[in-house]
């Protein structure tokens, strides 16, 4: 989930991502625009949170050992990632910034 400000710098720069996609905290709070949907032509999109709803595709805590998280992830690795708004509310932010390094 982004704000109005991270999705309109996202849609400056949409060509510059490539599939295959990964969000970070992509529950949907309410009224919030998805990265989702900024991306609908591509099918190569996942959507993570550490809880279940809508628009999460994988239930994951990215702080986990990397090898807790690739096999959650089955081996993918991502091209883009888009982790907004999201380190100032984990326990291990650097852990999370290292484990995202290696998708």
């Amino acid at each position: 989930m982004g704000s109005h400000n991270q999705l309109a710098l996202i849609q400056i720069h949409k060509a510059k991502f490539q599939p295959p996609f990964l969000e970070v905290g992509a529950k949907a709070y309410g009224d919030v625009d998805r990265v989702r949907t900024m991306f609908q032509a591509e099918n190569d999109f996942v959507g993570t949170d550490m809880l279940d709803g809508e628009n999460v595709d994988v239930v994951l805590d990215l702080t986990n050992p990397f090898s807790e998280v690739d096999k959650v992830l089955e081996g993918r690795r991502f091209k883009s990632i888009f982790c907004l708004s999201v380190l100032e509310h984990c326990d291990n932010p650097f852990k999370m910034a290292t484990n995202l390094t290696e998708l």
